[in-house]
């Protein structure tokens, strides 16, 4: 397979196959015909430097001796087989100088890096750069973005490609190749002809850039180090950020060039835009900017106090935003709603720009414009991610999910003060104190309420009148952050005859308003009587004007039951024993017990039988009671299946109440009444369905009318071509409990369509897909008592890559996946062409989030990422995620020590979930900065 001076490796199959330990069955068991390296080492000659290889390798099956050869062999599987295993047999370069050398074999032996010696002629096409003895070396450029320019005092750097480029490790063909013309930075030295001086700053180096390599120009004999490129296209200087590309500077020049497209002609407010746009610190950030009044459509007023006035418009051609790709400015030609704060009382331009510096903390602030009808400026600006912050006061929300603010609630009352009035001082004192009492979002709003608001006014009794208020209670809504209106509530006016007195009347009032559960919404006065009135939530019966027994359905047992007394059985006990089962109901929606004439049945069929009953399917005509909130009345859901019950061998009726006593007493037993067969004289239960159509036995879920066993069988008309998969598939299915449950199946691969891989590595790949049929789901919403497929689902395939002939290892893997129960598998199918197993998964989503792009730029951390992504055993799970620096933002230092320095900081995007609904932007996170950590240690990722 491959072979030099230093090693021969040869692929082989190990027919028994490694130990490794089965959970499933708690035993250790083999991994038959497994594919593995088999690598020859040529130059140690004892077994002690042998054994002291195997070590190194820490990753290892095992060890094997050739019988011809007698040469010793390490065993390693696929999966582990990893170049730095085997680094030190590499054949690369050398600069034949020992020093050098020695060096380069030192670097060798580290594991997050190799450094070879490159001959010079590996390069062409290079050109003097600027350099900054600071900057950090992570991106390459293209050449031709790069301009000459002025050298640096103590070293030059130049821009080449390197023609045969630097190894890496190919996975395809299993062996180290090269990146051909790899551009590449080549840092000359001046005046180090002392090699060891030379390699200090090597060492140095490598500490903070990534390094090809070591090289020499043959004509000035300067030693050079070839380092991974980086910078800017433009000013040659590090992105500021490495990830996207952006660089600052350039953007600030940027901006400052397209200024002359704008101007508001007012210096101050020209400067200040300048400065704001200095500020920018990341390529996602507002770009701050004077905006056309006349950019803006769809001007609407939001609020209006004393203090500003604020508007939602939609901004035409949008804001502007860095294109990564582009690297330039564009407009989010989207309209985009944002809102327009007027400030009012401004003195001058330094007291509206120091309001633009105080919003621009808590909002993202697009710009400054002016209105061309009152010259006002305005601040353009919406509301950040977390929107913890109130747009009209900018302070934090008294209740930030309800998005209220205590403060300019109170404010907006106070300003409403002046559009009402009682009459009378005494009163308009006292509702407005309630007002500004107000702590929460859904507090009642306390008003004076005008008596010509109030329509179908009905005398409940002496002192109460029922009544329809037009415009209704305030209340708060959240997703516009404003009170409005219930229109058309329904209300009780309260008069309070007797009381002479103003003051005993607001007595009254505060003692009412301090009574829990007492939703009293204001006051309001009879203009014909002159009478206050309390204006309090409808809890009385419009029958008897007694308080609801259940005030929220509007629900009055004394009046309900009376309604339901017009009916006979022909017999006075089985009369009282369905009146003192209607007495017992304190809830609407209890379930109301009657007498059922048998003429209500139809469709009836007799579907179970033994000594003590016999049990019929039927239909009732008319269907049971339920309560029609609305309607304030019981209503009937007609042609509801039941069943009927009739029991044998009762002498009298009372044994037969007794039974229904039993039968009333078990939990989940809902029993609508009692009937009788006018034929036989036979009484009857009735009660809900309950027995399964195809084998007359008890459903083993009632509610959702599913009977396991004849579902099961239903199931059974597939077959794999694998005994062990198709006992798999069994079993789970036979495990099935409930019509909830997922279920497992074996499901042909030409089901599959659209298929495109979405990530792949050494153990498994994966591929996104629509499944035709899709699965199966239980169908009793639409009444069909079976199971029906959502069609063109989209499911994720995972094929585990060379367990074709190692079935026991592949359902091993199936076990592992199908423990937690948060995420869904539909089950097994099969590649015809590779005959590869694939486990058929819920969404891709979840294995896009695993796959999303990224890379450290260091090998071991992305190793560490991958097997941290892969450890996601729940859909509450936090997927682990290389996160660029540039993610962070307000790094404040908390806490220092003698191991590491602990900061407080913002992550912008925050962490991902296998919810791809569920991200948590701007989140408070910790970063913790370990003394000592620029090269990647095993101790390191011990403390990951």
């Amino acid at each position: 397979m491959y072979e030099n001076n230093f090693f021969t490796t040869y692929s082989a199959i190990w027919m028994n196959g490694p130990l490794y330990w089965d959970p499933w069955n708690k035993k250790f068991n083999r991994k038959f015909d497994i594919k593995v390296y088999l690598i020859y080492s040529h130059i140690l000659q004892s077994i002690d430097k042998f054994l002291n290889e195997i070590k190194a390798n820490s990753v290892l099956y095992g060890i094997s001796r050739n019988p011809d050869t007698n040469d010793y062999i390490m065993i390693l599987g696929i999966e582990s087989y990893d170049p730095y295993h085997i680094k030190n047999f590499i054949s690369i370069n050398w600069s034949g100088n020992e020093t050098i050398d020695n060096f380069i074999q030192e670097r060798l032996e580290v594991n997050n890096s190799y450094v070879e010696w490159l001959p010079f002629n590996q390069f062409f096409n290079y050109s003097i750069i600027n350099w900054s003895v600071n900057e950090i070396v992570f991106e390459w450029i293209p050449y031709d973005q790069f301009f000459d320019i002025n050298e640096v005092d103590f070293f030059t750097v130049y821009l080449a490609k390197w023609e045969d480029g630097p190894l890496f490790w190919d996975k395809k063909i299993k062996k180290y190749n090269r990146k051909l013309n790899e551009i590449v930075l080549l840092k000359y030295f001046h005046n180090l002809q002392n090699i060891d001086k030379f390699l200090d700053k090597v060492k140095a180096s490598l500490t903070k850039f990534k390094i090809y390599g070591i090289s020499q120009n043959p004509n000035t004999k300067n030693y050079v180090i070839a380092y991974q490129d980086f910078c800017c296209r433009k000013c040659n200087i590090k992105y500021t950020d490495e990830y996207y590309k952006w660089c600052k500077i350039c953007s600030v020049d940027y901006l400052k060039n397209i200024s002359p497209k704008w101007t508001n002609g007012n210096i101050k407010i020209d400067k200040f835009i300048q400065e704001m746009r200095l500020k920018i610190g990341g390529y996602n950030d507002k770009i701050f900017e004077w905006i056309p009044f006349n950019q803006f459509i769809n001007i609407k007023e939001v609020s209006k106090d004393d203090l500003f006035t604020l508007y939602s418009v939609k901004w035409k051609s949008g804001s502007l935003y860095w294109e990564t790709w582009n690297k330039k400015c564009v407009r989010r030609s989207d309209k985009e709603i944002v809102f327009l704060k007027c400030p009012h009382n401004l003195q001058s331009i330094d007291e509206f720009l120091n309001e633009v510096k105080a919003y621009s903390i808590n909002f993202e602030i697009f710009g400054i414009s002016q209105s061309p009808y009152n010259r006002k400026y305005t601040i353009a600006f919406q509301e950040k991610k977390d929107k913890e912050y109130c747009i009209r006061c900018n302070k934090v929300y008294t209740n930030i999910d309800k998005k209220w603010c205590k403060q300019c609630s109170i404010i907006y009352l106070r300003k409403n003060f002046t559009n009402w009035t009682s009459g009378n001082k005494k009163v308009d004192s006292f509702i407005q104190e309630k007002q500004i009492e107000i702590n929460y979002s859904w507090n009642n709003v306390f008003e004076w309420i005008p008596y010509n608001q109030f329509t179908n006014i009905k005398e409940m009794n002496e002192d109460n009148l029922s009544a329809t208020w037009m415009d209704g209670p305030l209340y708060w809504e959240t997703w516009n952050k404003k009170y409005i209106r219930r229109s058309g509530f329904e209300v009780v006016l309260r008069y309070l005859r007797n009381i002479q007195r103003i003051d005993e009347f607001l007595n009254k009032v505060e003692k009412s308003l301090i009574i829990k559960n007492n939703m009293i919404y204001g006051i309001s006065q009879n203009p014909n009587t002159n009478y206050y009135i309390i204006v309090i939530q409808d809890i009385n019966c419009e029958k008897c004007n007694k308080k609801y027994t259940n005030i929220s359905y509007k629900w009055c047992k004394t009046c309900q039951i009376k309604d339901l007394l017009n009916w006979t059985s022909g017999n006075e006990k089985i009369d009282n024993f369905i009146q003192e089962k209607q007495i017992e109901n304190n809830d609407p929606s209890d379930t109301v017990f009657e007498w059922i004439p048998y003429n209500q049945f139809n469709n009836i069929k007799e579907v179970n039988k033994d000594k003590f009953s016999t049990v019929y399917s039927a239909k009732w005509m008319d269907g049971p009671l339920f309560w029609e909130i609305r309607k304030k009345i019981y209503i009937r859901g007609s042609d509801k299946e039941l069943a009927l019950k009739y029991l044998h061998n009762l002498q009298n009726t009372e044994e037969f109440l007794n039974k229904v006593k039993q039968f009333l007493i078990i939990k989940n037993n809902m029993i609508y009444g009692i009937s009788q067969d006018p034929n036989t004289k036979d009484y009857l239960i009735v009660f809900q369905d309950v027995y399964c159509e195809k084998c007359n036995e008890k459903y083993t879920n009632i509610s959702y009318k599913w009977c396991k066993t004849c579902q099961i069988k239903d199931l059974l008309n597939w077959i794999s071509g694998n005994e062990k998969i198709d006992n798999f598939i069994q079993k789970m299915q036979i495990e099935i409990n409930d019509p909830l449950d997922v279920i497992f199946e074996w499901i042909p691969y030409n089901q599959f369509n659209d298929i495109k891989e979405v990530n792949k590595d050494k153990f498994s790949t994966v591929y996104s897909a629509k499944w035709t049929d899709g699965p199966l789901y239980w169908g009793i919403i639409w009444n069909n008592k079976k199971y029906i497929r959502e069609s063109d689902k989209e499911v994720a395939l995972k094929c585990s890559h060379n367990l074709q002939n190692n079935i026991d290892e592949f359902l091993s893997k199936v076990k592992q996946l199908l423990i937690n129960k948060n995420m869904k598998i539909y089950g097994i199918s099969q590649n015809p062409i590779t005959r590869e197993y694939i486990i058929v998964l819920q969404d891709v989503d979840y294995m896009r989030n695993l796959t999303k792009h990224w890379i450290s730029g260091n090998e071991k951390i992305d190793n560490l990422i991958r097997e941290m992504k892969s450890k996601i055993n729940d859909s509450h799970d936090i997927i682990f995620d290389w996160i660029p620096y540039s993610q962070f933002c307000n790094i404040k230092e908390i806490d220092k020590g003698g191991f590491a320095t602990v900061y407080a900081a913002i992550w912008k995007d925050g962490p991902s979930y296998y919810d791809s609904d569920k991200k948590q932007e701007n989140k408070k996170v910790a970063l913790k900065c370990l003394y000592n950590s620029l090269n990647i240690t095993t101790e390191f990722l011990n403390e990951v």
